[in-house]
């Protein structure tokens, strides 16, 4: 019994610097658990289901900007209008005089552009081709120039009547000189231009 006793201490002192030299020895694998095996699981090369990482990125709402244009006035036997564009719909209208658009009121149409007066007596002078803005429903404010961009004009292809002459189509007359580079402009001006 003495004899098994000391096998049983020489097993456990050599058990025990085993487990010491393993504590000391920075090479040796660390204990495996079920964590050690996520990495499988999360980024799987052989998984066809698998997706990037979702990042939350911080949306920054962008400021809602109106505008209304001036695009034209006409003035004709039913009375002056002013057409205006704008990038709402409730903004895109045709108006006569002392109706209003966006709280102003127009005071006056004339053919280069329009007066509009505000609840506070005081009045804008909105040449054609400019245009008013806001931003985030806050106050108008006038913003000049209009950036439209012009289109491409339309060609007319010429008929040959005669070797060496050749005549335009019958069509519509061209629009005056100085219309400007507004196209819708250029339209308005030629459909006076075939009432008369």
């Amino acid at each position: 019994m003495k004899r098994t006793f000391i096998k049983i201490a020489a097993l456990g002192c050599l058990l025990a610097a085993g487990g010491i030299a393993r504590a000391q020895d920075t090479n040796a694998a660390p204990a495996l658990d079920l964590k050690s095996f996520d990495l499988i699981a999360t980024r799987n090369i052989f998984d066809q289901n698998r997706r990037p990482p979702r990042i939350q990125e911080k949306f920054v709402q962008p400021k809602r900007i109106d505008t209304f244009t001036l695009v034209g006035t006409m003035s004709y036997e039913k009375g002056q209008f002013a057409f205006f564009d704008s990038n709402r719909s409730e903004y895109r209208k045709a108006l006569k005089a002392s109706e209003t658009i966006a709280g102003y009121k127009i005071a006056e149409i004339a053919p280069d552009g329009i007066k509009l007066a505000a609840a506070s007596n005081k009045t804008i002078n909105l040449p054609v081709g400019t245009q008013m803005r806001r931003v985030e429903g806050g106050r108008w404010s006038f913003a000049g120039r209009a950036e439209i961009v012009p289109e491409a004009p339309p060609t007319t292809a010429a008929t040959v009547d005669n070797p060496g002459t050749a005549t335009a189509p019958d069509s519509a007359p061209e629009a005056p000189a100085g219309a400007g580079d507004n196209d819708v402009m250029k339209r308005l001006m030629l459909k006076r231009l075939q009432e008369k």
